[in-house]
């Protein structure tokens, strides 16, 4: 971050409707969805410098985010691996997670530079001159 870029994970409106999506959340309910989310939000973080596929983690990374014991985990990643959103392969510390869709969630700004910050407030003070012209003239119509 401190190259002045901004990174996120790009979510559809429509996730929830996918078949994919579906199956996670009957088999283990909306728990289930934010499992899935929040493992793409681990994913991003790997992938800030630019996309990586497999991943590798240390099962310990995913066990705190997810504030579970390691055999719960790993319960989880079987069962969200069950969906067919990504490949899950266990080693005896480390998880190597293979999303095929993962790029399409990766996505990255620049912070606006001085130039761009100062034009944006002018042009909100223009909108605000703009306003306050209006309801002047429209006190003028109703009277």
């Amino acid at each position: 971050m401190a190259s002045g870029k901004k990174n996120y994970f790009r979510h559809s409106f429509f996730a929830v409707d996918d078949e994919k999506i579906q199956k996670i959340i009957d088999e283990m309910g909306f728990e289930g969805y934010g499992y899935y989310f929040s493992l793409i939000e681990l994913c991003g973080r790997q992938c800030s410098d630019g996309p990586k596929n497999p991943i590798i983690f240390h099962i310990q990374t995913i066990r705190k985010v997810w504030r579970k014991n390691q055999e719960s985990a790993k319960k989880v990643l079987r069962k969200l691996s069950e969906s067919g959103l990504f490949l899950v392969t266990f080693s005896e510390h480390s998880v190597i997670l293979d999303i095929p869709n993962l790029r399409k969630y990766l996505g990255k700004y620049d912070s606006k530079t001085p130039n761009e910050i100062k034009e944006n407030k002018r042009k909100e003070k223009e909108i605000k001159g703009r306003k306050k012209i209006s309801h002047f003239f429209s006190f003028f119509a109703l009277t």
